[in-house]
């Protein structure tokens, strides 16, 4: 499979992970970070609606260690923001390193939230 194919695969999984938690949002974004048997990750949404949510299906999870795979290991984290409204999707692929003027550490929820704003509003 395609490194393009993969990341539409992704990204149709996580909106339809996305979907099946019942919020109602314009936008979505979920920050996923890949390593050797991990994958992690945290998702907002626009508005915020104040509820976390997450991958939940085996499938999303393998897409993405599939994407990661396929784009041979290259990156530590992927950030997808989606518009639901207009149907456009952003991903941005990180190194750790790349993170660390946004994010103190995997955990840092609000580094991440608003990295989440500034992609969204940049143009997803």
């Amino acid at each position: 499979m395609t490194a393009d194919k993969c990341l539409e695969s992704f990204a149709l999984e996580v909106i339809d992970d996305f979907t099946t938690t019942g919020i109602c949002a314009d936008g979505i974004g979920i920050l996923v970070d890949v390593d050797e048997g991990y994958t992690g990750e945290m998702g907002f949404t626009w508005p915020d609606q104040g509820v976390p949510w997450g991958l939940t299906s085996v499938e999303s999870f393998d897409a993405v260690q599939r994407l990661w795979q396929v784009m041979n290991k290259s990156w530590d984290s992927v950030f997808l923001v989606a518009n639901l409204q207009t149907g456009k999707i952003e991903c941005s692929f990180f190194k750790n390193d790349q993170m660390h003027p946004w994010r103190n550490g995997r955990n840092d929820y609000l580094g991440a939230k608003d990295k989440f704003l500034e992609l969204y509003h940049q143009g997803a």
